[in-house]
């Protein structure tokens, strides 16, 4: 069901791709206290919350977590912004490593997957817990802007959300997850931010290729309108 159209007072923090297990933890620990320090009016995961392996349609290899594993340590990471944000708003987007789940139930039993069984929203308790949940690939709309995880995931950074812009012919702001890049990206009035991402280089449940141009960040939509993005500075060993 499409969410209405919401406005906040403040800033907006965009909290980028995490695919718990493979998080990197001193990257979250560098978004939480940038979140605590700025003390934003909401805050946005852009959905690929976890990466749901063990449930993709593609080859398995063994690892050391189970899926239930995994969706506890989810739980625990959102716990941890809840406490950082307190009552403000917290809305978490579907991404396409979140919907696996659901997707395996569409394909095998689509009357649960109807009744919403496989998505995030139900394993995680999401309203239960105080989060306002987003499914599909449209996204919403925040503060006159477009917030979705995206669909196209192009090389290299500003492409992906260009992508994005074309799709609906520049009339609106876009933000954005998935391509794990960072990149602002303007025309005239009309901009789009692609957020990075908060996973870590190496992991079993990265299951494909760093790309060069991937970052850590997180995205800002300003009180007054304007985009930021944050770099986290990585220092490779």
């Amino acid at each position: 069901m499409p969410v209405e159209p919401q406005r906040v007072k403040g800033d907006v923090v965009f909290v980028p791709d995490v695919h718990v297990p493979g998080e990197d933890p001193d990257a979250i620990e560098w978004a939480l206290k940038e979140i605590q320090a700025r003390r934003p009016a909401a805050l946005v995961f852009l959905g690929d919350l976890v990466d749901a392996y063990h449930v993709s349609g593609f080859d398995h290899f063994p690892v050391g977590w189970t899926f239930g594993e995994e969706l506890a340590k989810a739980g625990r990471l959102l716990q941890r912004f809840k406490a950082a944000m307190g009552t403000r708003p917290i809305w978490v987007l579907e991404g396409n490593h979140d919907f696996r789940p659901a997707k395996q139930l569409v394909r095998r039993v689509p009357g649960l997957a109807e009744i919403g069984v496989g998505s995030l929203r139900s394993l995680l308790k999401l309203n239960e817990m105080g989060f306002r949940w987003v499914a599909g690939e449209r996204g919403f709309e925040l503060n006159g802007v477009r917030v979705l995880h995206g669909v196209y995931a192009r090389k290299w950074s500003g492409n992906s959300v260009r992508a994005h812009l074309e799709k609906l012919r520049w009339r609106q702001p876009v933000v954005m997850g998935h391509c794990h890049r960072l990149a602002l990206v303007h025309d005239r009035t009309v901009w789009g931010m692609e957020c990075g991402w908060l996973g870590l280089r190496d992991h079993p449940a990265m299951d494909y290729e760093w790309e060069d141009d991937w970052a850590q960040g997180l995205g800002i939509l300003q009180a007054d309108g304007q985009p930021q993005i944050l770099r986290r500075e990585l220092v490779m060993s």
